[in-house]
């Protein structure tokens, strides 16, 4: 490595990309865990399914009960945690964005010979 420096910066990238990985698994999994199946437990979802892929059906089967679902207390605190767990996520992720952008210009200005090496492969 030429720098103390971006080894650094390097390494507290790759400790964000983990983290951002470790978000949408989890995030993933709660949705395929949690969210999902008491969705299908405890909902029609043809009608839903209908409404968003536009699918031709009679007027009764696709007018979709939302008010139900949103004012369902457990598919709320469901929602709830979901979205601070979410809030983190693209908290981490926008970070790792800004991570890569300070790289990339760290590279260009202050290691003009790494970025020529790039560019030429």
């Amino acid at each position: 490595m030429l720098s103390p420096d971006l080894d650094k910066t390097l390494g507290q990238y790759t400790s964000s990309v983990s983290t951002v990985q470790e978000y949408y698994t989890y995030n993933s999994d709660t949705w395929k865990m949690v969210m999902q199946p008491y969705l299908i437990e405890n909902y029609n979802l043809l009608p839903i399914q209908a409404f968003w892929l536009v699918i031709d059906m009679p007027d009764s089967a696709t007018s979709a009960d939302f008010q139900s679902v949103v004012a369902d207390p457990a598919f709320r605190n469901i929602c709830s945690a979901i979205y601070g767990d979410v809030a983190a996520y693209i908290w981490d992720l926008s970070e790792n964005l800004a991570m890569i952008t300070e790289l990339i210009t760290s590279l260009e200005t202050d290691y003009p010979m790494v970025m020529s090496s790039i560019n030429e492969n």
